[in-house]
């Protein structure tokens, strides 16, 4: 079922209650929503479909958001990435400069990044 704005969106997390209560959140707004569990699915997941923006957490056990969306972009992915993290910084994380940061051949023109807690607000469209 299409949603009445007409966009797609893809949310990758692996914890799947934050993939529910977001999928719930964007189909309310009125958008078409699909979710996957880890950077396995979601690479597959964008190959074989149109996906207009995608919420990607960017800790993930095996690809994380950060290889997933590399990986993406490298395979010719133009979906827009919206990244999500519980983390406040520290060590072993990554900055937002650097998650923002890509291959010459493929420019961050279309990546941005949030920290939970977050509101449903956050992702007005």
């Amino acid at each position: 079922m299409s949603g009445d704005k007409g966009l797609r969106v893809l949310v990758i997390d692996d914890e799947a209650a934050i993939c529910q209560v977001l999928a719930d959140a964007i189909r309310r707004g009125g958008f078409d929503v699909d979710y996957v569990n880890d950077g396995e699915q979601a690479l597959e997941t964008l190959r074989g479909g149109d996906f207009d923006i995608a919420l990607c957490d960017i800790k993930m056990p095996g690809i994380d958001g950060i290889e997933m969306v590399r990986q993406a972009r490298d395979s010719g992915i133009d979906t827009t990435f919206l990244m999500m993290t519980a983390s406040r910084g520290g060590p072993g994380t990554t900055s937002r400069s650097g998650l923002l940061s890509s291959s010459a051949s493929n420019p961050p023109t279309s990546t941005s990044a949030t920290t939970s807690p977050f509101t449903a607000n956050t992702f007005t469209v």
